[in-house]
């Protein structure tokens, strides 16, 4: 009896790990799968929490599809989708076995008339993109520099000191003498 007691503890723990493990799953995982000779790429979006798993499935003909009754253990993942193919909807049923960033998935339909296998690899998050630096204020534009008048002009100026309306300041016409 006293063996059995100190052997909870234990299976608490391992109990634990399944759904801290579960966390890591969260994601795009993308891969291709071989029908008829086609490469079909597939895109899986799972979402774990704790031992659920949820998400789509895109590629298949019916896309996105959503996943039914996923499962996180010790051992891998599981879970079913529906697709429609030539008319007629198929369940299929995935069992994968996880390594890393990488998921080998057996899938097929549930009678087991046909079945293959995918490699999904975990797709990197995009980089973060780097916060642009603040902007600097809009320097003013230079002022303005006066016409430099000094020196002999030769020939006949309309000046006009003041406004450009002319409602003040002073005007001077000088003409060629």
């Amino acid at each position: 009896m006293k063996a059995v007691l100190r052997l909870i503890p234990l299976f608490a723990l391992v109990c634990s790990l399944a759904p801290a493990h579960a966390a890591d799953l969260t994601g795009a995982w993308k891969g291709a799968f071989d029908f008829n000779g086609d490469s079909i790429p597939v895109t899986i979006n799972l979402k774990a929490d704790g031992p659920t798993l949820t998400g789509t499935i895109e590629g298949l003909p019916t896309t996105p599809t959503d996943i039914h009754d996923g499962k996180i253990t010790a051992d891998g993942v599981t879970f079913w989708a529906n697709t429609d193919y030539q008319g007629q909807t198929y369940k299929l049923v995935f069992t994968g076995k996880v390594n890393g960033d990488q998921v080998d998935f057996s899938f097929g339909t549930e009678d087991g008339a046909w079945s293959t296998t995918v490699t999904v690899k975990r797709e990197a998050a995009p980089p973060a993109t780097p916060a642009a630096p603040a902007a600097e204020p809009a320097a003013a534009p230079p002022a303005a520099t006066p016409p430099q008048i000094s020196g002999i002009r030769k020939g006949a100026f309309d000046v006009n000191f003041g406004a450009s309306d002319g409602s003040r300041g002073a005007s001077l016409t000088a003409k060629k003498s």
